[in-house]
């Protein structure tokens, strides 16, 4: 397990980059909308620029609570739905809200969905995922569940999931599969996936103190 420290370190660095990314960021897409207001380039080229700029934004926004500090201040399911929804428009993924059940997301609740979605990500690369949030025995259990033909655990992925994964073999690919795990752990929960692509399905489940 990653200690304490290192991990807060990895969050306020995480922090720190995003920061200094949103305001530049933003400015493209500010300067994007100037320029089809004003059409003096080539319309296609700027639609380009606002598009790329958006993608960016909405991947920065999202990743900021997933790894960042600001994650921690989620209190509930509508705190994340905008950031959530911006950020799968771009990553052309669908997601089912759940219509009733658990709203509260307190502590590092809320940064674990976040991560437990960017990993059914890397499992599901274009398809529909269902959300649940249901209180069981005194614990909070976060569900996501999707079909496709698509639907694999990358060796990478699996490798960052396990317990006797070392720091000294993380790479950029299975650095998230590890951050998420020794999340759930930080919370005192615990995670399961299952992915098969002789069932074309996707289960992935952490089970996290209310």
């Amino acid at each position: 397990m990653v200690s304490s420290a290192d991990f807060r370190l990895a969050e306020l660095l995480a922090s720190r980059l995003c920061h200094d990314l949103v305001g530049p960021v933003s400015a493209v897409g500010n300067g994007a909308e100037l320029l089809q207001e004003m059409s003096p380039m080539d319309a296609e080229a700027v639609d380009l620029i606002a598009s790329s700029s958006g993608q960016a934004a909405s991947k920065l926004a999202f990743f900021r609570l997933a790894y960042g500090v600001a994650g921690e201040r989620i209190n509930s399911v509508e705190d994340l739905r905008p950031v959530i929804e911006d950020w799968l428009k771009e990553e052309r993924l669908e997601l089912r809200w759940p219509q009733e059940g658990v709203q509260s997301l307190s502590g590092y609740n809320g940064k674990v969905l976040l991560n437990l979605l960017a990993l059914a990500r890397e499992c599901l690369p274009r398809e529909g995922l269902d959300l649940s949030l249901r209180e069981r025995d005194d614990r909070l259990e976060l569900e996501l569940q999707g079909q496709g033909i698509a639907v694999e655990l990358r060796g990478d992925t699996a490798e960052g999931l396990a317990e006797e994964v070392s720091t000294d073999n993380l790479t950029p690919r299975n650095v998230h599969a590890f951050f998420t795990r020794q999340l759930v752990i930080r919370t005192g929960g615990d995670l399961e996936l299952e992915a098969s692509s002789t069932k074309s399905g996707l289960t992935i489940s952490a089970h996290l103190p209310l």
